[in-house]
């Protein structure tokens, strides 16, 4: 790959993303982040602190929490850099396998919709964890016809990361369906190749999935889950007369 092209995508990156470390604390930002103090300071998700996001969601901000201590300006910074990591990965990753142009333009497409889509709202963890829709990409194309007994590991770590992706938001399950449909039109291969496949990918997901709902072990914990759940019952109920 070409030193200059790399160094020109990078710093299209860079400046188009510029914004984020400048957007002021939004609702959910502060959401995430109270939840995270919460599980920092000793107390429980459900009961001490009471929203409607999934555990994993709180205890995937802990880390940023302990960097920032909630200051707003830190946290963007963290933000960007995400970004810009995501941004410069996806770019790099279709300049080698496609070609410049299509990672070029995937780097400034990525970026520009991240900035400008739901103003300063950008710190929602579907587009923080963005990345790991590269990690799926990567490993799918890389065991793309390979035989099964050669991939084993790497399709359950497949499953794994969209277990993880899964619980910061479920309507990203998603994803399998696109995957499932890409298999369908580009693999050749018989039924018992897809069988086999997705039960792998499906025992990483559900690992992935039932770990991340380890904190509601506590009963506590759980009670107040449930109780969450019945009241978005009762909320979806409220709204849809």
């Amino acid at each position: 790959m070409n030193t200059k092209k790399i160094i020109l995508l990078t710093l299209l990156v860079l400046f188009i993303l510029f914004p984020i470390s400048t957007f002021i604390p939004t609702s959910d930002l502060a959401i995430f982040l109270q939840g995270a103090r919460t599980i920092v300071n000793g107390g429980k998700i459900y009961v001490d602190f009471i929203d409607i996001k999934p555990p994993i969601a709180y205890y995937s901000m802990v880390p940023i929490y302990l960097i920032s201590n909630i200051d707003n300006h830190i946290v963007r910074l963290i933000e960007y850099f995400i970004h810009c990591l995501t941004a410069i990965g996806l770019g790099l990753y279709l300049y080698k396998k496609v070609n410049y142009k299509v990672g070029l333009f995937s780097a400034f497409a990525y970026s520009l919709l991240v900035v400008t889509l739901n103003t300063p709202e950008s710190f929602q963890l579907e587009l923080i964890f963005n990345f790991l829709i590269i990690l799926i990409l990567i490993i799918h194309t890389n065991i793309f016809n390979k035989e099964i007994k050669k991939s084993f590991g790497l399709i359950l770590l497949e499953g794994a990361i969209i277990g993880l992706y899964f619980s910061l938001k479920y309507t990203t399950g998603l994803i399998l369906l696109g995957l499932l449909l890409f298999d369908i039109f580009y693999k050749k291969k018989k039924f018992l190749y897809f069988l086999k496949y997705y039960l792998i990918l499906a025992l990483g997901f559900i690992t992935s999935a039932l770990l991340c709902l380890l904190p509601l072990i506590d009963n506590q914990t759980f009670n107040g889950y449930k109780d969450m759940l019945e009241f978005l019952r009762y909320y979806v109920n409220f709204v849809g007369t």
